[in-house]
């Protein structure tokens, strides 16, 4: 079985694909569902552990930076955009754990239920690609936007609307994420020289963000 990196350099090599290259597309969508699926069920995988750690300890931050670092991968693949309900999940997911971030919240109630939530819309999406489906909107999916859409009501500014919330609204890109950057640039610089605890995570945050910017 091909790997995805042989698939496009192989599709790179052969110059303008013709018909004799349609069966090179099919295995180039195959290797990413089957890419998108086990990716999915890593993510699910961190999810739940995370959980597990939070209900005892709510402030504990390490869970949900390794699961932003496990969704990462599938995050940024630009063939993620074929599945919404997947895309539209880590978007939610990287969206409230900013907002927890951003406010030092304790992760319990209905901030712990959106990771329940998207827990179990990860099991379905990964389940559905394992079987060559797309993953499709269900009962976790609705549920994992009323929370979020609640919690943005509540907390971010602005609100989520309570439409679809397409997937680049949520993920920092190019002048954007150099923009968040900069304005987090003194919160950072007074978290250090505090020997604030929230420093680390800010940070982080703020590499990812240049980090983007020059994606």
């Amino acid at each position: 079985m091909h790997s995805l990196e042989d698939l496009f350099a192989r599709h790179a090599a052969a110059g303008a694909a013709g018909p004799d290259r349609l069966a090179d597309g099919d295995e180039r969508e195959a290797a990413f569902r089957a890419f998108a699926g086990r990716e999915a069920d890593a993510i699910r995988a961190e999810l739940d552990a995370a959980v597990r750690v939070l209900r005892t300890n709510p402030r504990d931050r390490a869970p949900l930076r390794r699961v932003l670092e496990r969704q990462r991968a599938l995050g940024r693949a630009a063939g993620l955009r074929a599945f919404p309900v997947l895309a539209e999940t880590l978007a939610a997911v990287e969206a409230i754990t900013r907002i927890v971030q951003r406010l030092d919240a304790p992760v319990k109630s209905g901030w712990l239920d959106v990771y329940r939530a998207a827990h179990d819309v990860l099991a379905s999406a990964a389940a559905a690609l394992r079987a060559g489906d797309e993953p499709r909107p269900g009962p976790a999916f609705s549920r994992l936007r009323t929370l979020r859409d609640e919690l943005f009501e509540r907390y971010a500014r602005p609100a989520a609307p309570t439409d679809a919330v397409p997937v680049e609204r949520f993920f920092y890109r190019g002048e954007r994420a150099l923009r968040r950057a900069l304005e987090l640039r003194a919160p950072v610089e007074a978290a250090v020289a505090a020997r604030d605890p929230r420093a680390p995570d800010l940070v982080r945050e703020l590499f990812d963000l240049l980090q983007l910017a020059t994606s």
